[in-house]
Protein backbone atom coordinates (compact mmCIF):
# COMPACT_ATOMS: atom_id res chain seq x y z
CA UNK A 1 0.00 0.00 0.00
CA UNK A 2 1.35 3.33 -0.80
CA UNK A 3 -0.47 5.89 0.73
CA UNK A 4 0.33 8.68 -1.55
CA UNK A 5 -0.15 7.07 -5.06
CA UNK A 6 -3.67 5.45 -3.87
CA UNK A 7 -4.66 8.84 -2.16
CA UNK A 8 -3.18 11.05 -4.79
CA UNK A 9 -2.33 13.03 -1.98
CA UNK A 10 0.84 13.06 0.23
CA UNK A 11 1.31 12.75 4.57
CA UNK A 12 1.70 16.13 6.07
CA UNK A 13 3.09 16.20 9.51
CA UNK A 14 5.19 18.52 12.15
CA UNK A 15 8.15 18.22 13.40
CA UNK A 16 9.27 18.96 17.16
CA UNK A 17 9.76 22.88 16.33
CA UNK A 18 6.52 23.22 14.15
CA UNK A 19 7.90 22.72 10.67
CA UNK A 20 6.05 21.07 8.28
CA UNK A 21 6.66 17.90 6.82
CA UNK A 22 6.07 16.02 3.89
CA UNK A 23 6.10 11.82 3.69
CA UNK A 24 5.99 9.32 1.13
CA UNK A 25 5.49 6.04 3.07
CA UNK A 26 4.87 2.66 1.89
CA UNK A 27 3.40 -0.19 4.35
CA UNK A 28 3.53 -3.88 3.68
CA UNK A 29 1.10 -5.91 5.32
CA UNK A 30 -0.90 -9.08 4.77
CA UNK A 31 -4.54 -10.40 6.29
CA UNK A 32 -4.32 -13.29 8.28
CA UNK A 33 -6.34 -16.25 6.34
CA UNK A 34 -7.90 -18.09 9.25
CA UNK A 35 -9.37 -14.27 10.55
CA UNK A 36 -9.90 -12.53 6.90
CA UNK A 37 -13.70 -13.38 7.31
CA UNK A 38 -13.97 -11.48 10.73
CA UNK A 39 -12.14 -8.58 9.57
CA UNK A 40 -14.38 -8.08 6.19
CA UNK A 41 -17.65 -8.64 8.69
CA UNK A 42 -16.05 -6.56 11.33
CA UNK A 43 -14.98 -3.82 9.49
CA UNK A 44 -15.61 -4.48 5.42
CA UNK A 45 -13.84 -4.87 2.19
CA UNK A 46 -12.63 -1.19 2.35
CA UNK A 47 -10.62 -2.47 5.72
CA UNK A 48 -7.43 -1.21 3.80
CA UNK A 49 -9.34 2.67 3.97
CA UNK A 50 -10.88 2.47 6.97
CA UNK A 51 -8.43 1.26 9.33
CA UNK A 52 -4.87 0.86 7.77
CA UNK A 53 -4.57 4.26 5.98
CA UNK A 54 -5.74 5.72 8.77
CA UNK A 55 -3.74 4.27 11.32
CA UNK A 56 -0.40 5.10 9.20
CA UNK A 57 -1.38 8.56 8.90
CA UNK A 58 -2.06 8.64 12.96
CA UNK A 59 1.62 6.90 13.48
CA UNK A 60 3.59 8.74 10.68
CA UNK A 61 2.24 11.90 12.25
CA UNK A 62 2.57 11.14 16.43
CA UNK A 63 6.31 10.10 14.99
CA UNK A 64 7.00 12.89 13.51
CA UNK A 65 6.32 15.65 15.92
CA UNK A 66 8.92 13.86 18.26
CA UNK A 67 11.91 14.81 16.07
CA UNK A 68 13.53 17.80 14.88
CA UNK A 69 13.36 18.21 11.02
CA UNK A 70 17.29 18.10 10.60
CA UNK A 71 17.35 14.62 12.39
CA UNK A 72 14.70 13.18 10.09
CA UNK A 73 16.81 13.66 6.87
CA UNK A 74 19.59 12.62 8.81
CA UNK A 75 20.51 10.23 11.73
CA UNK A 76 17.21 9.84 13.14
CA UNK A 77 15.16 8.42 9.53
CA UNK A 78 16.32 5.37 10.38
CA UNK A 79 14.85 5.38 14.03
CA UNK A 80 11.62 7.18 12.90
CA UNK A 81 11.11 4.16 10.89
CA UNK A 82 11.47 1.54 12.85
CA UNK A 83 9.59 3.21 15.57
CA UNK A 84 6.53 3.86 12.82
CA UNK A 85 7.04 0.06 11.86
CA UNK A 86 6.70 -1.25 15.73
CA UNK A 87 3.58 1.15 16.46
CA UNK A 88 1.98 -0.14 13.36
CA UNK A 89 2.35 -3.98 14.53
CA UNK A 90 1.33 -3.62 17.20
CA UNK A 91 -2.06 -1.16 16.86
CA UNK A 92 -3.10 -3.70 13.39
CA UNK A 93 -2.24 -6.93 14.82
CA UNK A 94 -5.91 -6.45 16.97
CA UNK A 95 -7.79 -6.54 13.64
CA UNK A 96 -5.56 -9.15 12.35
CA UNK A 97 -3.57 -7.56 9.90
CA UNK A 98 0.03 -8.29 10.21
CA UNK A 99 2.67 -5.27 9.42
CA UNK A 100 5.48 -6.96 7.18
CA UNK A 101 7.34 -3.40 6.86
CA UNK A 102 7.44 -0.02 6.52
CA UNK A 103 9.25 2.55 4.36
CA UNK A 104 9.62 6.07 4.42
CA UNK A 105 10.47 6.08 1.14
CA UNK A 106 10.87 10.03 0.90
CA UNK A 107 10.86 12.46 4.06
CA UNK A 108 10.89 16.59 2.64
CA UNK A 109 11.52 19.62 4.35
CA UNK A 110 11.30 23.04 4.07
CA UNK A 111 13.61 24.28 1.28
CA UNK A 112 14.88 27.01 3.91
CA UNK A 113 15.92 24.75 6.44
CA UNK A 114 17.60 22.35 3.64
CA UNK A 115 19.48 25.22 2.96
CA UNK A 116 20.20 25.87 6.40
CA UNK A 117 21.09 22.65 7.32
CA UNK A 118 23.61 22.63 4.41
CA UNK A 119 25.23 25.81 5.10
CA UNK A 120 25.70 24.59 9.18
CA UNK A 121 26.97 21.22 8.14
CA UNK A 122 30.12 23.18 5.91
CA UNK A 123 30.56 25.50 8.38
CA UNK A 124 31.33 22.50 10.76
CA UNK A 125 33.65 21.37 8.23
CA UNK A 126 35.22 24.19 7.90
CA UNK A 127 35.93 23.88 11.68
CA UNK A 128 36.78 20.59 11.94
CA UNK A 129 38.92 21.45 9.12
CA UNK A 130 40.56 24.74 10.86
CA UNK A 131 40.78 22.34 14.14
CA UNK A 132 43.08 19.69 12.50
CA UNK A 133 45.25 22.37 10.89
CA UNK A 134 45.54 23.64 14.55
CA UNK A 135 46.12 20.67 16.27
CA UNK A 136 48.78 19.41 13.62
CA UNK A 137 50.91 22.88 14.07
CA UNK A 138 50.72 22.22 17.66
CA UNK A 139 52.12 18.70 17.53
CA UNK A 140 54.74 20.31 14.94
CA UNK A 141 55.33 22.78 17.57
CA UNK A 142 55.71 19.87 20.26
CA UNK A 143 57.79 18.10 18.25
CA UNK A 144 60.43 21.26 17.32
CA UNK A 145 60.56 21.73 21.68
CA UNK A 146 61.33 18.09 22.20
CA UNK A 147 63.92 18.29 19.18
CA UNK A 148 65.51 21.79 20.82
CA UNK A 149 65.64 19.87 24.44
CA UNK A 150 67.45 16.74 23.17
CA UNK A 151 69.91 19.11 21.76
CA UNK A 152 70.04 20.92 24.90
CA UNK A 153 70.75 18.39 27.02
CA UNK A 154 72.63 16.46 24.39
CA UNK A 155 75.27 19.99 24.45
CA UNK A 156 75.09 19.59 28.31
CA UNK A 157 76.14 16.06 28.47
CA UNK A 158 78.84 16.98 26.15
CA UNK A 159 79.60 19.98 28.24
CA UNK A 160 80.00 18.35 31.64
CA UNK A 161 81.52 15.24 30.11
CA UNK A 162 84.51 17.86 28.46
CA UNK A 163 84.68 19.19 32.45
CA UNK A 164 85.07 16.01 33.57
CA UNK A 165 87.85 15.08 31.36
CA UNK A 166 89.58 17.91 32.52
CA UNK A 167 89.09 17.61 35.91
CA UNK A 168 90.28 14.03 35.91
CA UNK A 169 93.32 15.31 34.02
CA UNK A 170 94.09 17.95 36.12
CA UNK A 171 93.91 15.26 38.46
CA UNK A 172 96.20 13.15 37.66
CA UNK A 173 98.61 16.16 36.31
CA UNK A 174 98.91 16.79 39.97
CA UNK A 175 99.68 13.59 41.26
CA UNK A 176 102.31 13.32 38.22
CA UNK A 177 104.43 16.52 37.47
CA UNK A 178 106.83 14.63 36.23
CA UNK A 179 103.83 14.11 32.85
CA UNK A 180 103.66 18.42 32.68
CA UNK A 181 107.81 18.31 32.34
CA UNK A 182 107.70 15.76 29.72
CA UNK A 183 104.82 17.49 27.50
CA UNK A 184 106.66 21.10 27.82
CA UNK A 185 110.19 19.06 26.82
CA UNK A 186 108.15 17.37 23.84
CA UNK A 187 106.36 21.12 22.71
CA UNK A 188 109.79 22.81 22.97
CA UNK A 189 111.97 20.29 21.87
CA UNK A 190 112.13 20.95 18.09
CA UNK A 191 113.44 25.01 18.45
CA UNK A 192 115.21 24.68 22.10
CA UNK A 193 118.33 21.84 22.53
CA UNK A 194 118.62 22.66 26.47
CA UNK A 195 115.69 24.08 28.88
CA UNK A 196 116.07 24.49 32.59
CA UNK A 197 113.09 22.85 34.58
CA UNK A 198 111.58 23.84 37.87
CA UNK A 199 112.15 20.77 40.78
CA UNK A 200 113.38 20.59 44.42
CA UNK A 201 116.74 20.65 42.84
CA UNK A 202 118.57 23.02 40.33
CA UNK A 203 119.46 20.41 36.88
CA UNK A 204 119.88 21.06 33.26
CA UNK A 205 117.71 18.85 30.82
CA UNK A 206 119.26 17.85 27.50
CA UNK A 207 115.69 17.84 25.43
CA UNK A 208 118.10 16.39 22.63
CA UNK A 209 119.46 13.84 24.26
CA UNK A 210 115.48 12.62 25.41
CA UNK A 211 114.67 12.93 22.40
CA UNK A 212 117.44 11.04 20.58
CA UNK A 213 117.67 8.59 23.36
CA UNK A 214 113.57 7.88 23.18
CA UNK A 215 114.42 7.33 18.84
Amino acid sequence: LTLAAATGDKINARSAEGLEIDVDVTVLFQVIRDSAPKLHQDIGPLYEAIRIRPEVRSQIRDGISEYRAADLISVKRAELQQRIQNNLVESLQRDNIRVLNVLLRDVRIPEAITQAIEEKQAAEQQVEVEENRRRQAEIAAQRRVVEAEGERDAQIARAEGEAQALALRGEALRANPEIIQLEVAQRLAPSIQTIMLPTDGNFLLDVRGLVGGNR
